[in-house]
C-alpha cells in the first residue's frame, strides 16, 4: 500500500491525494473480519451493495451507476467481479445503462471499461478526469497520464498514446452520454 500525500494543493482536488478517504465496513456475521482491500469504490456504489447485504433486487426500471461490492464485503472475492460472473444480487445494475459508444470509439475499450471508469469533477463542476484501473487522465490544465501503481503521488506523467487515447474516449463517451440525460 502507498502513502498518498497531499502536500501540493490538499483535499478538493483530482490529485489521489485530494480524493481517497479511507473505508471501514462492519457486520459481524454479514461482512467478512480482518479483510482489507485497496479497491477503488465511490459513494454510489452503497446503494446497490447494500441492498444485496439486505437480499432486496433493485427493480428492473431503475438504474443506478453504482456497482455491487457485496461479494467483495462478505469474502466470495478479493475485487470487483466481472458482470458477466454476476456472483452478486445486483451486480448487473450498471449494464442496465445504455451503451452507444461514438463511433470512432467503439473499438478503442470496452463497455465493462467504460462503466468501471471514475468520472473526476473538479471544483467547479467541470469534468477534470478520468480514472481506469492504474490508469489517470488528468484534463487540466493539459492532458497528463500517470500510472497510479508506479506514481500513486501523480508526479510523473507517462507518454503511452494508447492509453490515453482509450482514455479520452472514455471521456468522449462520458460527455455524450452526460449530454443525453440532460
Amino acid at each position: 500500500m502507498h502513502l498518498i500525500t497531499v502536500d501540493r494543493v490538499g483535499k478538493l482536488t483530482t490529485y489521489e491525494g485530494g480524493l481517497r478517504v479511507p473505508c471501514i465496513a462492519y457486520g459481524p456475521g454479514v461482512i467478512k473480519a480482518g479483510a482489507t482491500s485497496g479497491v477503488v469504490a465511490h459513494a454510489m456504489d452503497w446503494y446497490p451493495t447494500l441492498a444485496s447485504l439486505a437480499g432486496i433486487t433493485i427493480p428492473e426500471g431503475v438504474i443506478l451507476d453504482g456497482r455491487d461490492l457485496s461479494s467483495l464485503l462478505i469474502g466470495e472475492s478479493e475485487g470487483i467481479p466481472a458482470f458477466d460472473q454476476a456472483i452478486s444480487l445486483n451486480a448487473e445494475i450498471p449494464l442496465r445503462r445504455e451503451y452507444h459508444p461514438v463511433r470512432e470509439w467503439e473499438n478503442v475499450f470496452t463497455r465493462e471499461e467504460y462503466l468501471n471508469a471514475f468520472f473526476y469533477h473538479g471544483s467547479h463542476g467541470e469534468l477534470a478526469a478520468v480514472r481506469s484501473g492504474k490508469w489517470k487522465l488528468s484534463l487540466s490544465p493539459d492532458l497528463k497520464l500517470f500510472d497510479l501503481e508506479k506514481d500513486p503521488g501523480e508526479r510523473v506523467p507517462v507518454n503511452n498514446g494508447e492509453i490515453k487515447s482509450r482514455l479520452r474516449g472514455m471521456i468522449v463517451q462520458f460527455q455524450n452520454e452526460m449530454h443525453h440525460i440532460e
